[in-house]
């Protein structure tokens, strides 16, 4: 799992694209799935080699088309409505899907972690 993945590309490019890419080749014949995610969904992070290698994808509210038509190579995830609404790729072929997933509220996290804990 990686959060802020532009940060990691912006950093090491070139080798941290084929280092990723190599992994998740190997990773999806054994089971192993990366997340990945980022607030920056440019081309210079999620390149096509990255998109090719991570295989399905499941992508929440962007801020632009630009972003979603990189990300999913359609628009349309600049329209979702956040709470857990995306749209799921299985493969670089064919239409993505609109699911919608479980969302879990901050506040919601905050009462339950302070439930756990027995405060």
């Amino acid at each position: 799992m990686t959060d802020e993945f532009s940060d990691m590309m912006m950093q090491g490019g070139d080798e941290v694209e084929r280092i990723i890419a190599s992994i998740a080749v190997g990773a999806a014949k054994t089971g192993i799935h990366f997340v990945v995610s980022t607030s920056r969904p440019s081309v210079n992070v999620y390149t096509d080699t990255l998109k090719v290698s991570l295989g399905p994808r499941m992508i929440f509210t962007v801020a632009s088309r630009v972003d979603s038509d990189n990300l999913l190579g359609e628009s349309g995830a600049e329209k979702l409505n956040g709470r857990g609404d995306l749209l799921y790729r299985m493969s670089t072929e064919g239409r993505a899907d609109r699911i919608q997933a479980a969302y879990v509220s901050d506040d919601e996290i905050q009462r339950l972690t302070k439930t756990l804990r027995g405060n």
